[in-house]
């Protein structure tokens, strides 16, 4: 009998779940903000329609005629981040979801109004990202978001460059994973242009580059040294500036080798390309191997191509800094960090420790010594070593990348009584973080946790909460500094790894500072891998959803609320 009636009661549950998701329309209705309440209801047609085409469709209807009332000041008035940047990143998501799940609903798409918005945000981008200035001292997420929805909202040719570059250097200076979300935007912006411009790479550039001379000068103030040869600006990219990470490099690099190749355009300026090229080859080679030598291969095609303009680059290079292509002593300090680096990452522990031996800076070599560790008690977690583990990341500071190793021992253990103790270890490492690094520790642990103990990762939901309210009245009271392990800082505060770590749409990595350079190393730890509350929601298979839903209610920032409750929507519907 059971059996006959199992098929009749899983109907009952979809349908259940389905009738929950569908009631959520009612509850995004009562956000205070528009755009989110159209968001999540287009999201939320966005899970359904594959479970029910007409359900979803109608959750569409709703959705596009909340977007017809939206205008592109509704985009820019806010002080929060908003679940997406601009009216036209919205139009055009929402309407190609919808055209998807069903073609007649094109008819509601409001097209010719919507055009003329987006239009709007077009000619209002630079507007918008002076309104961005405004906001990184007290809301540097939304600020970063601005500017974002200026990026989606026009093109290379008619956004301002120079002011972009110069709010990324002072967003920087403020909240650094913000503004390296932002970059790559910025990046793609000019590389995917139909006529790719180097002049606006060279200029967005700034950002990370900067002459022997400027180095010791803030980042924020954006100093440079430039010369002219025959009409083009030639900006001098000597040494990386003090902020600057690999990983914007590596894309500025890969960036560079799309513009460089796309020589017959009426925007290209060779000479411009060719000192971006050359310049970049002795970078290319420490932080971008893999790109050498298609970067020297285009650099020499430049080269033929300018004829004596590349000997007077070359020329003003050398009379103001040393020669780009040459070795100094922060070039060998890289090769043996990135050696130290890439046998941390492939389980040679003990050659990493020996070849970190080859870097003469005492500060960094320790702060490496430890990130060895980390990865080592990474490696004992996903073997189950569990002692191996505990004993090795309790040899670390406390902060993040302990936390991050308990919530894999609690992940790794065999039953509730080996997790908890591992766990209450983690929750008291992570009370002492930002409000922003206690929402993804916490997650973390919550699900790593919720096999074995549900009531404990309850505990952990709730404080993830509590640090999600706490990151939205009062954002960014954690400042990053990874030069506090060489000098004091006003700011930043020692005694855990708080200031060293960046986590972003890249992911979560600890950066090293030698003094001249910054590596960064990522922090990955098996079954510790949802890092925020929506990551965490599959992990609670089996739990009451009633249960769930009121922790996400707690929040007070309507943009995550919409976003976890859609996140529970797809886990019920999803559920087998």
């Amino acid at each position: 009998m059971a059996f006959l009636l199992a098929p009749a009661w899983a109907a009952q549950t979809d349908q259940s779940a389905l009738d929950w998701a569908v009631a959520q329309r009612a509850r995004y209705e009562k956000f205070k903000e528009p755009v989110i309440t159209v968001y999540a209801t287009a999201r939320l047609a966005e899970i359904v329609c594959p479970i029910d085409r007409g359900a979803g469709g109608a959750l569409y209807r709703d959705a596009l005629q909340g977007l017809s009332l939206l205008t592109p000041k509704r985009f820019t008035d806010p002080l929060h981040v908003l679940p997406i940047a601009s009216f036209t990143a919205l139009w055009k998501s929402a309407t190609g979801n919808a055209y998807k799940c069903d073609p007649s609903l094109e008819e509601s798409f409001d097209t010719e109004r919507a055009r003329a918005k987006m239009q709007t945000e077009r000619q209002a981008a630079n507007n918008t990202i002076r309104l961005a200035f405004d906001r990184i001292k007290d809301y540097p997420d939304r600020a970063g978001q601005l500017a974002e929805a200026a990026i989606t909202a026009t093109d290379p040719d008619h956004l301002d460059i120079s002011l972009l570059t110069r709010f990324l250097s002072q967003l920087r200076e403020r909240a650094p994973d913000v503004s390296d979300d932002v970059f790559p935007e910025a990046l793609n912006l000019i590389v995917s242009a139909e006529q790719p411009n180097p002049a606006l790479l060279m200029e967005l550039g700034k950002y990370l580059f900067v002459s022997r001379r400027y180095y010791p000068s803030p980042d924020e103030e954006q100093n440079v040294d430039s010369f002219k040869v025959n009409n083009s600006t030639i900006v001098n990219f000597q040494d990386l500036r003090s902020s600057t990470i690999p990983d914007e490099v590596r894309d500025y690099i890969e960036g560079a080798l799309k513009v460089l190749t796309t020589t017959n355009t009426a925007e290209f300026d060779p000479l411009a390309a060719y000192a971006i090229g050359y310049q970049l080859l002795p970078k290319a080679a420490d932080i971008s191997p893999d790109s050498s030598d298609r970067l020297r291969e285009a650099v020499t095609q430049l080269q033929s191509l300018v004829g004596s303009g590349a000997s007077q680059v070359q020329s003003q290079l050398s009379q103001s800094s040393i020669d780009p292509n040459s070795e100094d002593q922060p070039a060998k300090r890289a090769h043996v960090i990135a050696a130290v680096f890439n046998a941390a990452a492939t389980g040679r522990f003990a050659e990493a420790r020996e070849l970190a031996r080859g870097n003469d800076d005492l500060v960094s070599r320790n702060q490496i010594a430890s990130l060895i560790d980390f990865a080592e008690a990474g490696a004992s977690v996903s073997h189950k070593n569990i002692g191996w583990a505990l004993s090795l990341a309790n040899s670390l500071v406390p902060g993040i990348k302990r936390s991050l190793l308990y919530a894999g021992i609690e992940a790794a253990s065999p039953d509730r009584d080996a997790a908890i103790g591992p766990f209450q270890l983690a929750i008291r490492d992570i009370e002492r973080l930002p409000a922003e690094q206690r929402m993804f520790t916490l997650s973390a642990n919550a699900g790593a946790i919720f096999p074995a103990g549900s009531d404990n990762a309850f505990t952990a939901l709730s404080l993830l909460v509590a640090a999600s309210n706490d990151a939205y009245t009062d954002p960014h009271r954690g400042y990053f500094d990874p030069k506090i392990l060489r000098r004091p800082s006003k700011k930043a505060e020692l005694g855990s790894d708080s200031p060293l770590i960046l986590f972003n749409r890249r992911g979560l990595c600890e950066v090293v500072d030698t003094g001249q350079n910054r590596y960064t190393f990522p922090l990955k730890v098996p079954g510790a891998t949802a890092l925020n509350l929506p990551a965490v929601l599959p992990m609670a298979k089996g739990i009451d959803p009633a249960r769930l839903e009121a922790v996400i209610l707690d929040l007070r920032d309507e943009t995550q609320m919409a976003i976890a409750l859609n996140a529970l929507a797809a886990m019920r519907l999803h559920a087998k």
